[in-house]
């Protein structure tokens, strides 16, 4: 015997729609291989880097100094201690203070490095008064000779703003068993301080996608519509 629905009953699956039509399309294009089912979410690892960055290879102080300068070193007309403030972080920030006018650099403790693998590198950095500034990759031998240098784009931030350096990025060359982030003031006045906070060393699998898969220029990069859909270039 058929029977009306109630008024709730008829709100009610009204409201469910498009959550019951979602589910229909989802176990349609599962049941077609052309989506895989979400595992479920994996519980964090005890190993991720303390800077909130699970592929950074700078890990705990390396990344957040807190408290220490993390291991890094002055490389050349530097000096670094820690400081509380300025920082966006409650772990504080590196404090790299020029003894020169120029070529003012700091570097991350060394980490393992494999020949051939692309590596990026990108902090952020504040300043009280204007100065060239970079973020570079250097790569060293098994006996801690540096063979190879890279760095990102120079930026000038404006004074006393901190500032996301362009990243730089370079494919480890041979003969690499080490590699390091810097952090160059190529301009400098003695005495002026670049502080310096969440440093990403890394080494991000390459883009499966070549060409223009992956830049599209002017084509739709061979792309398909799957359902109810096209594609087109703008």
């Amino acid at each position: 015997m058929q029977r009306d629905l109630s008024h709730s009953a008829r709100a009610s699956l009204h409201s469910d729609w498009p959550r019951r039509v979602a589910a229909a399309i989802a176990a349609t294009l599962v049941a077609l291989g052309l989506l895989v089912p979400a595992a479920a979410p994996a519980s964090q690892s005890s190993s991720q880097s303390s800077s909130g960055d699970p592929s950074n290879l700078l890990t705990g102080a390396e990344a957040t100094f807190s408290g220490t300068t993390g291991g890094w070193v002055p490389l050349n007309n530097s000096s670094l201690s820690w400081a509380q403030t300025p920082s966006t972080l409650s772990t504080g920030s590196l404090d790299m203070s020029a003894t020169s006018t120029a070529w003012v650099y700091g570097a991350s403790p060394k980490v393992a490095a494999i020949p051939g693998v692309r590596y990026t590198a990108q902090a952020s950095l504040m300043t009280p008064s204007s100065a060239s500034v970079a973020v570079a990759l250097a790569f060293y031998d098994s006996s801690g000779k540096q063979i190879n240098a890279v760095a990102g784009k120079s930026a000038t931030p404006a004074a006393s703003t901190w500032t996301t350096l362009p990243q730089a990025a370079a494919v480890a060359p041979s003969g690499t068993r080490t590699v390091a982030l810097i952090v160059a003031a190529w301009t400098a006045s003695v005495g002026q301080h670049f502080y310096i906070e969440s440093p990403v060393l890394a080494n991000p699998p390459p883009n499966l996608l070549t060409g223009a898969a992956d830049s599209f220029s002017d084509t739709s990069g061979a792309r398909v519509p799957l359902t109810t859909s096209s594609l087109s270039w703008v």
